[in-house]
Formats: structure tokens, C-alpha cells, sequence
């Protein structure tokens, strides 16, 4: 059977309606813990991309992670074996620099980033300038030094507002985790005493620019992620269907479109229960935790996404109009 194959017309798993991902135009895929940890691809993943060519479905790579160029992430795709051309991803480090062209046209940056940071500023007719930059904006990379978080912390202090290109605080590699963006604003946050404005998921406007590339409604779309903090969130608040990855839940769910079940590992025999394995504990706890968060956490996002976002004319970015 090929992946993909329809075994009736909704996929279900026991009781559970599950999503009818056939009838989905399109998908928005997280990268960094779904795709890839580090350089090595996951289990699947190659099976699920071909499934999408196969059904001609629209799909897109929307990463939080700031340092890569579309075609950097293209060719770190190929090296795995997966063939994905430019076209199919968008990076917070885009997401931030559309920002602020729309908000300050010809506005000048001190920048903290790698090659695709910088590259999308410069694209979009935004200059540097370390003595008097409107905004300091700040991604993942290996060129944050002391150094650097001084500058960027006098730069902030004597009146430049503050750009994060997303609010990860972490994010995986293959041997365990990396600090990523928020970690590295926090400093400058807490030494001036400023709250930085985050560009990346779960930030609307870069779930909107997603579903406009795909043009898909957002009730034709999926959002599949590995974080609920921002995936998951972003994808509720924007009216989409959401898929939580975790340790195994994407194969998971590749067994379930492709032949209606999961192969399970293990059964108690001291006790008559339900046959399990380990990613259905994972997305058990998932879906637990991600139940808390909603009930206790959701109304603080809600307010922080409605707080006035920094720009020349103080126009308000939670209006859906910006």
C-alpha cells in the first residue's frame, strides 16, 4: 500500500475521530524536532514529503529558526535525501524582515544573526547601522558574543526598540538542546528593562503569510509541529487543524494514513488494558499538558499578543488589519 492510501474516509485511532489529512489542501510543517534533530533526518519523514508530491498537495516549511536561507535549508534537505526546492519554506528571519519593512520602510538595524537573517534584511531594503539604529534585531547564531550583547544592550538603552526574531527559548540538535533566540534577548530584556516584540511563531502574522503562500483557507490547512508554545498555539489561534509531534508521534501518524493502525510494544499481562506504545504515551502526555496549558496559560498569550508592538507611528499590531 502507498502512503497515503485511504483505508475508508475518516482515519481514526480507537474511539477518536482523527483528522481526514486526504481532504486537507494544505500543510504547514515545523522543521527543527519534526524533520530533522540536527543533521539527521527522522523516521519517515522521507515517506510523508512523497506522500504530499503524490497528492499534489500544497505544503510549506515554516521554521522558527533565523539562521538559514531558504536555499540553505533546501540544500540541507538534499543532503538528507529530500528533495524540496526554495519555494517551500519560510524562516522567522523572513517573517521579521516583512515586518519591518511594513512598519518602517528604509529603517535601519543593528542585527545579531546568521546568513539568513542578514540576507532577508538586506532584501528587503533595511540597512545596517551600529551608532544610531532605529531597531536592534536579534536571531540565532554563532556571532553573539559579549561584545556584541553590549552594543546591542547601549543600543536599546539609548532609544533603539527591540526585535526578537522568535521567542524559542531552546531548540534540539542531535545531542540535546541549543539556546535559541528568547535565551539570547532575555539579557539585553533585563539589563534595559525593555520587552523585546517577537516576529516568529506563534506571531499571526507569520501564520497568515503561511496560509497566503499555500493559498489555503486555514480550515483547508494542517499545522504540524513539535511545540505547543508555539506550533500547536499558533495553529489553533489561526482556525487550523493541529498536529503535536512527540518522540515517535510521527510515525505515528504515518502508520495511521497509511494502513489505519500503529504497530504497539507493549501489553501488561497482569492486568486486562489497552495495548500501547511508547509514542502513545508521549502524545498522551502531550495532549494532557497541552490541555493545562489552554486552561491556565492560554489567557497570558492572549494578552501579551494584544500588547501595542513597537513602531515609528504607533500604529497597533493586534489589529487583524495590520
Amino acid at each position: 500500500m502507498k502512503f497515503g492510501e485511504k483505508r475508508g474516509e475518516v482515519i481514526r485511532m480507537d474511539t477518536y475521530n482523527m483528522i481526514d489529512f486526504n481532504e486537507k489542501k494544505g500543510f504547514i510543517c515545523d522543521m527543527d524536532g519534526v524533520i530533522y534533530h540536527g543533521n539527521r533526518v527522522l523516521p519517515g519523514v522521507a515517506e510523508f514529503i512523497q506522500w504530499l508530491h503524490d497528492e499534489n498537495k500544497e505544503y510549506l516549511f515554516l521554521t522558527n529558526n533565523s539562521g538559514y536561507t531558504p536555499r540553505e535549508l533546501s540544500q540541507k534537505l538534499a543532503r538528507m535525501g529530500l528533495d524540496v526546492t526554495e519555494e517551500h519554506f519560510y524562516t522567522s528571519a523572513l517573517a521579521t524582515a516583512a515586518f519591518l519593512r511594513d512598519q518602517a520602510p528604509g529603517c535601519s538595524v543593528f542585527a545579531i544573526g546568521e546568513a539568513g537573517l542578514l540576507n532577508a534584511l538586506y532584501d528587503a531594503g533595511i540597512t545596517m547601522n551600529d551608532v544610531n539604529p532605529d531597531y536592534v534585531v536579534v536571531g540565532e547564531g554563532r556571532s553573539y558574543s559579549l561584545d556584541t550583547l553590549t552594543k546591542a544592550t547601549n543600543l536599546v538603552w539609548k532609544g533603539a526598540k527591540l526585535i526578537g526574531a522568535n521567542s524559542d527559548v531552546s531548540g534540539p540538535i542531535e545531542n540535546g538542546i541549543v539556546p535559541a533566540c528568547r535565551a539570547l534577548v532575555a539579557p539585553i530584556e533585563m539589563a534595559t528593562g525593555t520587552q523585546a516584540y517577537f516576529c516568529g511563531k506563534p506571531n499571526p502574522l507569520m501564520m497568515r503569510t503561511g496560509l497566503r503562500m499555500l493559498h489555503c483557507h486555514s480550515a483547508e490547512a494542517v499545522m504540524v509541529g513539535d511545540r505547543m508554545d508555539t506550533d500547536v498555539i499558533s495553529g489553533m489561534e489561526s482556525g487550523m487543524s493541529t498536529v503535536l509531534v512527540l518522540s515517535g508521534g510521527l510515525g505515528n501518524l504515518i502508520d495511521r494514513i497509511a494502513f489505519g493502525y500503529v504497530t504497539d510494544m507493549f501489553r501488561t499481562l497482569f492486568m486486562n488494558f489497552a495495548v500501547f506504545n511508547v509514542a502513545d504515551i508521549c502524545i498522551t502526555v502531550g495532549a494532557v499538558w497541552l490541555a493545562v496549558y489552554v486552561l491556565f496559560g492560554y489567557e497570558k498569550l492572549e494578552k501579551k499578543s494584544k500588547k501595542e508592538a513597537p513602531t515609528h507611528d504607533g500604529t497597533d499590531l493586534s489589529s487583524d488589519d495590520t
